[in-house]
């Protein structure tokens, strides 16, 4: 009996065995290994795996954010820092110390002169400090205002100041003297750009990148979202402007950017066959007119002349920064999953 039940036993496990077939799965695309845990490697945009550039930890601040960046001449490392508000400094050789401690929470902001006196943006209720090699610091320059986003020298030495809740930029001499470069009517000048003399400005309220020179500020692009908060120069002098917010931003009729201006004025319709980032538009029963977005975060690509292109199309992470590649291309630092990009002029992402 125990002899028949094996018998049939081995049978049902044979029939099993034959029944199911080896099956091939290949793995080959960008999209198949971006679902996989990457350890050192680098997925390029056409789907090869690199070896990926060293990463080495500078230093742990303890502190939940880190929200600013700058180097100084001597090569040193200077990392802003919230909710205590400290400033820290990693020499060449990996040394690490507390450069400075700012009474308030936040270093949004950091600039560092040709004689690496450090400035440093501090938001809420911000004021711009001065600190000197020593680490002795002063106030340099109070606004009065809420925010202090961003902070840039310009050739000649001059401190340029980016602030918020009122959208104002201010030139600085280095001797503290002010003068107002620009008001805007939005909430918030988020970030700057110098470039050749020129100033670029993204804003929050509205999201526009202006152009700031001798003359009178113009919005250079229409982002057609809430906030422009990161821009970046490439070496062919296209600007990468990272914009986030609503969808679907009105604009008011008879409101135009440059582009549309050249465009009704009969010049060309687009440099290096670019479309406007405006796209396919609706009217809304107030007569506004509404450009169709999903994403939360774009990443736009503007001429000079201010056509755009939207890069980032389809690609659902948070961009939190921009730096130029020395190329034609910008390196973006994205959240959620804290992922470090490549994208090159032709919207191809490593």
């Amino acid at each position: 009996m125990i002899r028949k039940y094996t018998s049939f036993l081995l049978l049902l496990l044979s029939v099993a065995v034959f029944a199911s077939s080896a099956k091939t799965v290949t793995h080959d695309s960008k999209v198949d290994f971006e679902l996989g845990t990457l350890h050192n490697v680098t997925i390029l945009h056409d789907g090869k795996i690199t070896p990926s550039p060293t990463i080495t930890k500078l230093i742990d601040t303890g502190e939940p954010f880190i929200w600013s960046l700058a180097e100084g001449a001597d090569g040193a490392l200077y990392i802003g820092t919230g909710i205590e508000g400290a400033l820290f400094r990693v020499t060449g050789k990996g040394d690490t110390s507390l450069f400075f401690d700012a009474p308030e929470l936040n270093v949004f902001a950091i600039a560092v002169d040709a004689r690496n006196n450090v400035y440093a943006a501090t938001s809420p209720d911000g004021k711009v400090y001065k600190i000197d090699a020593t680490g002795k610091s002063s106030v340099f320059f109070d606004p009065e205002a809420h925010y202090i986003w961003d902070l840039k020298i310009d050739a000649r030495g001059d401190l340029i100041v980016a602030t918020g809740e009122k959208a104002f930029i201010y030139k600085v001499s280095p001797d503290g003297k002010s003068t107002v470069l620009f008001q805007g009517e939005e909430s918030h000048v988020r970030t700057l750009l110098l470039a050749d003399g020129v100033i670029y400005a993204g804003t929050s309220g509205k999201g526009f990148v202006y152009r700031i020179s001798p003359g009178k500020p113009y919005v250079l692009f229409d982002t057609q979202m809430k906030e422009v908060f990161a821009l970046a120069l490439s070496r062919d002098d296209f600007i990468y402007a990272a914009a986030s917010g609503e969808a679907a931003m009105p604009m008011l009729p008879g409101m135009t950017t440059q582009a549309q201006k050249k465009q009704q004025e009969g010049g060309e319709s687009s440099k290096s066959g670019e479309q406007s980032a405006l796209g396919p538009q609706t009217v809304s029963p107030e007569g506004f007119a509404l450009a169709a977005r999903g994403a939360p975060t774009s990443l736009f690509r503007i001429s000079s002349e201010g056509y755009g292109k939207d890069l980032w199309v389809g690609v659902d992470d948070k961009i939190q920064s921009l730096l130029s590649d020395g190329r034609d291309g910008v390196l973006v630092g994205s959240g959620k999953n804290g992922k470090l990009l490549a994208m090159n002029s032709r919207g191809e992402l490593s």
